[in-house]
């Protein structure tokens, strides 16, 4: 494990702990494959949003705030 990946780690029990909602958004065809780990980013009372293309996602930007 790399430096970088201890500190998102870190920051992710932080945010856990103080009851944040993590909002994890992918973008692109091929996302589906990574699915599980963006669950795994976003916790059990996360969300995973997916998008296959940056269009998609602005057209559900109203949705999302």
């Amino acid at each position: 494990i790399s430096i970088d990946e201890l500190k998102w780690i870190f920051n992710l029990f932080l945010f856990r702990k103080k009851n944040v909602k993590i909002v994890v958004i992918g973008v692109g065809k091929e996302l589906y494959k990574s699915k599980e780990d963006m669950k795994k980013v976003a916790g059990k009372k996360g969300t995973v949003l997916v998008y296959g293309n940056f269009d998609a996602l602005i057209n559900s930007v109203d949705d999302l705030l």
